[in-house]
């Protein structure tokens, strides 16, 4: 069953001195600097599957979502509100739930397909994904 997708907000974007109207998101990976910091000795490995992780997401990401910057384990979103906003909205709601649902699986293919006992992979499991989205 398919329920509705809540209204997403917006806020005014300043782009090359005009101000817009534009929905601002941050998927970010929860975990990250504890799992980074306790896995030093492992660091290749916690890089390997960060890189993966994020990498997962990005696949996920359609117009009109764009990547405004990475960094570190957090990908910053926007996507400009024009006359189409009213036929994307719900698009891009779906599109944001997606990213949960490629990273869980994602990283539940990499928890179960691990046979490196180096401490990175086997927490891997530990990260969660966090998706903010913000007016205002």
């Amino acid at each position: 069953m398919t329920t509705a997708a809540p209204p997403l907000p917006t806020t005014p974007f300043i782009h090359k001195g005009e101000l817009k109207q534009v929905l601002l998101a941050i998927a970010d990976i929860s975990g990250y600097t504890r799992y980074m910091t306790q896995n030093r000795t492992d660091l290749l490995h916690s890089q390997v599957l960060l890189t993966d992780l994020t990498q997962t997401i990005l696949k996920e990401i359609e117009f009109p979502l764009q990547v405004s910057k990475l960094e570190g384990d957090a990908i910053f979103l926007y996507a400009e509100l024009d006359d189409s906003w009213e036929e994307r909205k719900t698009d891009i709601s779906r599109r944001i739930l997606s990213f949960f649902e490629v990273f869980t699986e994602r990283l539940t293919e990499l928890a179960e397909s691990n046979m490196c006992p180096c401490t990175a992979c086997k927490k891997v499991a530990a990260l969660r994904l966090k998706v903010i989205v913000h007016s205002g």
